[in-house]
C-alpha cells in the first residue's frame, strides 16, 4: 500500500514527490494495515526527463504533501514531524515536532508554513498527543513559536 498519497511541489525544473510505502498483507479472509509500521521518502525528479535527481528516506508514513518555499522543500507525516529539506541535495535541515499526526498538505501563505496537524499520531519520541489545531509558523522566523488555532 503507498505510493503517492498527496501532492506535488514544483520548482526551478524539478518536481518533489512525498512517498508512502507501507507493507499491506491480504488474503480471501483477512487485511492487515498497520500505519505504525509505514515508512516514506521525499523524491526530487528532473521534471525535464524524469531522472531522479535525490531521494531522502523518512521514517514514517509521509502524507503532508510537499511545499517548496525559496531553497527548502517541506513535508510531514503520520508522526507529526514537519521536516525541511534542501532543494538542492534531499539533505533534511530542520524539524519541528507537532502535537498530532499530519496527514494534509502544507501551505505558505506570504511568511508563514500552515501545518494542519489533526491526523493518525505515531511520533517516534515519547511526545503526547496533542489536540487536532491549524499551526502557523513563521518562515525565517529565529525561533519556532507556533500560533495553534484547535479545531472541532
Amino acid at each position: 500500500f503507498g505510493g503517492v498519497q498527496s501532492p506535488l511541489a514544483y520548482q526551478d525544473g524539478v518536481v518533489f514527490v512525498p512517498v508512502v510505502n507501507l507493507p499491506f498483507t491480504y488474503t480471501d479472509t483477512a487485511a492487515n494495515l498497520d500505519l505504525q509500521t509505514a515508512q516514506g521518502a521525499l523524491v526530487a525528479l528532473d521534471a525535464r526527463d524524469g531522472a531522479m535527481v535525490w531521494q531522502t528516506e523518512v521514517p514514517t508514513f509521509f502524507a503532508g504533501g510537499a511545499t517548496v518555499a525559496n531553497d527548502l522543500v517541506f513535508g510531514a507525516g503520520l508522526d507529526g514531524l514537519v521536516r525541511a529539506f534542501a532543494i538542492a541535495t534531499g539533505e533534511e535541515v530542520w524539524q519541528w515536532q507537532a502535537p498530532a499526526g499530519i496527514n494534509a498538505p502544507l501551505a505558505i501563505a506570504g511568511d508563514l508554513l500552515l501545518v494542519p496537524a489533526g491526523g493518525p499520531f505515531f511520533p517516534a519520541a515519547d511526545v503526547p498527543p496533542g489536540q487536532g489545531a491549524l499551526i502557523a509558523l513563521r518562515l525565517g522566523g529565529v525561533a519556532a513559536t507556533p500560533v495553534v488555532t484547535p479545531v472541532g
